[in-house]
């Protein structure tokens, strides 16, 4: 392990720039918010972005996930979990759920998890975000994928 500093030190946003150091460093985002809402359990929104794309890190209820849209359309976002569903056709893209304490470690668990995906698939979901937000058709394709989802775990 480097020197960073150890991961029980840090709040959410300090883990949130750690993990997606990568937006930065190679495509050139950068942060533009930090969000927190005391209201319930709290929430953060971290906002990575650049001219062409927005990333949204969000984290309520102790569940790390993570939105990625265009800056001219926020209200027409992908979760990226959804996203990779979307594009293999399998349902084996999930969040990460750690078991233990939620706590600086269970955390740094799920966005080392969101952070590897989005590094590995940063290209192709690019690409269907542009598509999504640019095609009626291909929105209508990925909402009705997202609703026939839910539609199997309904009782």
């Amino acid at each position: 392990m480097d020197s960073e500093e150890p991961t029980q030190n840090l709040e959410f946003p300090q883990l949130v720039k750690r993990n997606f150091k990568f937006l930065v460093s190679e495509f050139g985002f950068s942060i533009s918010s930090e969000h927190y809402t005391g209201i319930t359990y709290g929430e953060w929104i971290i906002t990575f972005s650049s001219s062409d794309l927005f990333v949204n890190i969000i984290l309520d209820k102790a569940q790390v996930s993570v939105n990625i849209g265009v800056p001219h359309n926020i209200n027409e976002s992908v979760d990226l979990i959804f996203a990779m569903m979307f594009m293999t056709n399998s349902d084996d893209w999930k969040y990460l759920t750690p078991g233990g304490m939620i706590n600086s470690e269970y955390y740094d668990k799920q966005l080392k998890h969101v952070s590897t995906i989005l590094f590995e698939n940063f290209e192709k979901i690019s690409r269907l975000v542009f598509e999504i937000t640019n095609s009626r058709k291909a929105r209508k394709r990925y909402i009705k994928f997202v609703n026939e989802y839910f539609k199997r775990f309904r009782l």
